[in-house]
This record gives C-alpha cells, structure tokens and sequence, in this order.
C-alpha cells in the first residue's frame, strides 16, 4: 500500500484518514449508539494490516478489564479471501466469506475453485456475538483462450441439497460468456440441471441470455408445484423470452415416478398458471391489449388425465368485441361459441371475462 488512503480504498470502506501503524479511532455506528453507558462497554473500530497484504476493518468491545473481536471486513490476495458483513437488525449480524483457489493452470484453460459462506450471528445489548446459522456454497470459474485471447468464461455453481418426491437432488447451473475480441457478451446464457445423489440429471433447463447473478444456485422465479394434481411435485419455471406483454410465461415439467425425473409438458405450460385442487383445473391467462386476451383451462379427471380444454378468446375488430369458446379433447372440438358485442356496452375487463364465460353454459 502507498499510504492509509490506499489502504481504505483497498477495502472498499469510506474514506478516512488514519496514522500507519496505529488505531484509527471513530465515532461508533447507530447500532453502536445503542449500547447502555451503563454496560461500561468501549465499542470501537479500527482496521489493521497484518501477515503481509491482509487487510481487516475490526469491531473491539472492551468493558476495562477484557476484550473482544469481530471482523467486519477483511481483503488479502495471496491466498484470495475476501469478508464483509452487515448488522441486519438489532440482534442480527451477518458475516460474507469467501475464498478462492487455481484448481487448473494450463495453456487453454485456467480454473478457479471459490468457496463462499454466509454466517448469522445473533448479538445481545452487550455485543456477544452466537453463531445461530451457517450456509456454504461452492463454484468454479473456467477461463478458455484461443489465440493467447479469452475465448469462453463459464462459472459453475452446486446448490445444497434437498429432497424432492423422496428423491435427494441439488441443483447445478452453469454460466457460458463467450467473447468476441476483449468485449465478453453482456449477459450470460444459463443452463440449469437438476442432478440426484448420483448425479444423474432429473431435469434439464437452460435460459439464453440470463444475469448470471441471478441465475446462480437455483433458476430465477421456479416453483415446485404439483400441476396434474397426481400427487407427486411438478415443476414450473419463468420464461423471461416468453414473457412480456402477454404475461409471465411458465414452462411446466411434470414428474414421471416411473423414470424418476421430470419431462417437459408444453400442454400445460402458459401465461400466469393458476392450479385449482378444488375444481381439479389448470388456468392460463394471456393478453395482448385490454379488448384482446384468452384464457386456457384444463379440466382433469380423477388419475389426473386430461378430461378436456376450454379455450375463451376475446378480440376487437372495427368497434365489436368478438367472444369464443371452444371446448377441445385432443384434436377434436366438443362444442363452439361466438358472440359479438359493441365495445360501448362492456366498461371493464371483468364484465368481458364474465359475459365471454358465460359462453360456456
């Protein structure tokens, strides 16, 4: 470091100055604040340089006679580690910590294991500090090159385990950034598996251009949900190139007990899915304008087959709104309706929807 200023720069603290070699000494934060006078406590913070380039911003309680220590934040480079925290509320402080390591050095490849964790400590009026949670998760970042240039990044993610239909499964994602020159692309494409104890994929889905940020450990807006209501859980997730004006798009899996994992079923999948237990029904909503909607629903019978579809429509044209209703069983059409009204006579979306249902009585 040049001086104390690199010093604060280099972890990322605010910028104050400090004498080398010493205690920087400062008013206490707002938690801080709230420690009675009565407790005789001294909390203070400080940062240190210590065991070469390892860098610490401390929090010290001293109450006269003992002391005590809490690392806020640490930076070193050799080996890369890296701690931040946060006091989340008035009893809960939160400690980052993460790692890394080169697991490949080679001529096309260079590979890092990072290894993470994040540690809840509760905290009483007197700053003792009990760990209540500790959470770690692990990923490799890979570095591909062609022609002495970086080629491809991928980063791997696991998440932790659990169990799923009496299945112990975890989930596995896979970040691809492919450069082109020194420009890498803006967001990555990500692919999701969803692998068993023997790490054997039980599912497979993959999202082209997705935040990486968002995508690590498990899939942006999934739910395990059982759709067919055969008792076993299904999964649906959100399709953000789906998605749009329309509505939220959701692609469904289904569970097959007998091959023990999940197979896309695109006949379920839709905009804003609704599953009904009650009336045993899966509901789709889309929209393209206010006078321009539909509304799939799947009716299943009690082996959770499909019994039949009904499929409502609503568009405009010249003034009129066009209502339909279709009742489907596979390819074949088991009923038909269509009514037309002038826009003047229908004021809001839900006499629509109430007049385009009643086409189904």
């Amino acid at each position: 470091m040049k001086n104390d200023m690199d010093l604060l720069t280099y972890l990322g603290l605010e910028e104050k100055r400090f004498a080398p070699n010493s205690y920087y000494w400062r008013s206490p934060d707002v938690f801080l604040s709230k420690i009675s006078s009565e407790d005789y406590l001294e909390p203070v913070v400080y940062f240190r340089h210590t065991n070469g380039d390892v860098l610490e911003k401390v929090l010290r309680i001293s109450d006269g006679q003992s002391g005590k220590e809490m690392v806020l934040a640490m930076r070193a480079d050799d080996p890369v580690e890296r701690i931040s925290s946060a006091f989340v509320n008035d009893s809960i402080f939160r400690q980052y910590r993460t790692s890394s390591q080169t697991v490949a050095d080679e001529q096309e490849l260079m590979a890092y294991a990072i290894d993470s964790a994040v540690v809840d400590y509760r905290y009483d009026r007197h700053l003792n500090f009990t760990e209540i949670k500790r959470e770690k998760f692990a990923c490799r970042t890979e570095h591909y090159t062609k022609d002495n240039q970086r080629a491809v990044e991928k980063r791997i993610a696991s998440g932790k385990p659990f169990v799923l239909n009496g299945i112990a499964v975890h989930w596995k994602s896979t970040a691809t950034y492919v450069f082109n020159g020194n420009e890498r692309q803006r967001f990555p494409d990500v692919e999701f598996v969803l692998l068993n104890d023997k790490q054997k994929p039980v599912l497979v889905t993959a999202y082209p251009s997705m935040d990486a940020y968002a995508a690590f450990g498990f899939p942006m807006g999934h739910d395990f949900i059982d759709v067919n209501l055969d008792g076993f859980v299904d999964y649906k997730s959100y399709d953000p190139i789906a998605s749009g004006s329309s509505g939220a798009f959701e692609n469904v899996f289904l569970f097959n007990p007998a091959q023990k994992k999940f197979e896309s079923a695109p006949q379920f999948s839709g905009y804003d899915l609704f599953v009904d237990p009650a009336n045993r029904t899966v509901s789709s909503y889309g929209k393209s304008g206010f006078y321009q909607f539909g509304i799939r629903q799947i009716h299943l019978d009690k082996k959770s087959k499909i019994r039949f579809v009904d499929v409502f429509r609503c568009d405009e044209k010249n003034g009129i709104l066009i209502l339909s209703y279709e009742r489907r069983k596979g390819k074949k059409v088991l009923a038909q309706k269509v009514k037309k009204i002038p826009m003047v006579s229908a004021e809001t979306r839900e006499e629509i929807e109430a007049q385009l249902l009643d086409l189904r009585k």
